[in-house]
């Protein structure tokens, strides 16, 4: 059999394992048809469109916003200029503390982002509302609590029902029950971490994420609680992105890592860029210093 004792030996090479002498030989150079061979017995690729062809259409909609208001811009700048000085002085400093305060100013802007696109979202849930004559109904996926309570304030008018990683399972499902049943009820708030598994909204058509995540999984699951057997209408998901903030970065990062995917598990041929493509090694700190050298506006 394979083995791989890290995600770096799985990518950059294969190793055999005897049992006969109970050691690992050297690791040998990477070689992607031999590899795809020695496991396409164990793979198995069928991508949704295989398994379950009869769907409605899916979309995935990247709606780029500019951020005018100056208190946001103001508050994401200063947090800018800290990470930027942050950079500058933490060349010497040990990893763990260095990446750990690292993530805390990129966690801060985050969440100005979020709050800085709340009244962009609540225009949208309107405008989809009135397309649909009321009849719709709109889940938004977050991340921070803030912005949650932000946005419940802001769409108040609507009694949005909320779903967060707070709640236990029966609540949860209690939410979910409540928002397919109740034709008032037509707004959820959502964590996209928690609402990711076990829940199935196929009969809510449109979703808004107005906040990505890190691990591109858990949107693409977050996604299935849509677009999944039994959809019977077509399925919008759109994502909200501040237009030269730290948004449009991990964005772009969190793509790649999303073609990465796609590409070894529905095309099986690469666990890395196809010829031709640049890396889709996902870094923090590529991550912080574009949002560093990059203005709000």
């Amino acid at each position: 059999p394979l083995e791989w004792y890290s995600a770096a030996a799985f990518k950059s090479g294969w190793i055999e394992y005897s049992y006969d002498n109970k050691k690992y030989t050297k690791i040998k150079n990477w070689r992607r048809d031999e590899f795809l061979e020695k496991t396409k017995e164990y793979v198995l690729r069928r991508p949704k469109s295989q398994i379950m062809g009869d769907l409605p259409p899916f979309s995935r909609l990247l709606t780029i916003l500019n951020i005018e208001d100056a208190s946001f811009i103001g508050a994401y700048e200063r947090e800018r200029h800290n990470l930027e000085d942050f950079l500058d002085a933490a060349t010497k400093m040990p990893g763990f503390e260095k990446y750990s305060h690292i993530l805390a100013i990129l966690a801060k802007l985050r969440q100005i982002v979020g709050l800085a696109k709340v009244d962009s979202c609540v225009e949208k849930v309107r405008e989809y509302l009135a397309e649909e004559n009321g009849n719709g109904k709109v889940t938004i996926g977050l991340h921070h609590k803030v912005v949650s309570a932000l946005l419940e304030a802001k769409l108040s008018e609507f009694n949005p029902i909320i779903l967060n990683g707070e709640m236990s399972p029966e609540k949860k499902l209690r939410a979910e029950n409540t928002f397919r049943e109740d034709p008032t009820r037509k707004v959820m708030l959502a964590s996209i971490l928690a609402a990711g598994e076990g829940l199935n909204f196929q009969f809510c058509s449109y979703a808004i994420l107005l906040e990505r995540q890190w691990n591109t999984p858990k949107e693409v699951q977050f996604e299935g609680r849509f677009h999944r057997r039994g959809t019977k209408l077509p399925v919008t998901v759109e994502y909200l992105v501040a237009r030269g903030s730290i948004d449009e970065w991990l964005t772009e990062l969190v793509e790649k890592k999303r073609h990465w995917i796609n590409s070894a598990l529905e095309k099986g041929t690469t666990f890395g860029p196809e010829e031709g493509e640049e890396d889709f090694s996902f870094n923090y700190m590529e991550l912080a210093n574009m949002c560093a050298q990059g203005k709000l506006k």
